[in-house]
């Protein structure tokens, strides 16, 4: 466990100075030395945020490396807002972190690059195990919640690696209870009647999802809409949290 916390906290504060950067490019920002300082003041803190989730034991540990990486970018937030940065427009900014009014935090470990991604998933699957640590001889350890997928071969390796990271796990049979049901609708578009009429939450997805399908998918009884680029790259932040 010491040697995933290590990796963890080594591969994501290396990330930060560079996810960072990459985040200014893309929206044309150059930095000042007020955002140059943001982001030291953000890897430091990153760095002692991550240093104490590594002394608590990893079934014990309430909040997920990403939920910690965002509170990192929380001083470069405050920087933007004193350089005069226009936020987002409110429809558009996160639902998860109030604070960040920018869409500073990453949807995805996938965007910090492959060591941090692979460190995430690894830290993922430590904690779904230690979950059933100290429930006493003879007595199975509790499972992970499960999302029932229903997907084109191209995107199961990327949504099996999400789901484990953020705590879940792929349904495989029909007696395992069912959190959400994950469904690709521009390939099996009519599974989704069954799926509503059922009970399941359904979470639809695919390329054809927008503005102007959305309302249909939710009018038809739908729980949530997504395009297929923010299952990808964003699926924690679509299912429910995980105490």
């Amino acid at each position: 466990m010491e040697a995933i916390a290590a990796e963890l906290r080594a591969s994501f504060v290396g990330a930060y100075p560079a996810y960072v950067s990459r985040w200014f490019a893309k929206r044309r920002i150059t930095p000042d030395e007020m955002l140059g300082d943001a982001v030291v003041a953000g890897t430091q803190q990153l760095d002692r945020l991550l240093s104490a989730a590594g002394e608590t034991p990893i079934a014990e540990q309430r909040r997920g490396p990403l939920e910690l990486f965002a509170d990192g970018l929380r001083p470069v937030a405050r920087a933007l807002a004193h350089t005069g940065i226009d936020p987002l427009p409110v429809g558009q900014r996160s639902r998860l972190q109030d604070w960040d009014v920018y869409g500073l935090a990453p949807g995805s470990s996938q965007v910090l690059g492959e060591r941090a991604h692979a460190a995430h998933l690894a830290w993922g699957v430590a904690r779904a195990s230690a979950a059933g640590v100290g429930v006493g001889a003879g007595r199975r350890p509790p499972e992970r919640p499960a999302v029932q997928v229903v997907c084109r071969d191209a995107d199961a390796g990327r949504i099996a690696a999400a789901l484990t990271a953020a705590g879940y796990r792929i349904a495989r049979d029909d007696a395992v209870r069912v959190v959400v049901v994950l469904v690709d609708v521009d390939i099996f578009p009519d599974s989704i009647a069954t799926l509503v009429d059922s009970g399941r939450r359904v979470l639809a997805y695919g390329d054809s999802v927008n503005d102007l399908t959305s309302p249909g998918w939710h009018s038809a009884g739908v729980w949530r809409v997504a395009s297929r680029a923010r299952v990808l790259e964003q699926l924690s932040t679509l299912l429910p949290g995980l105490a």
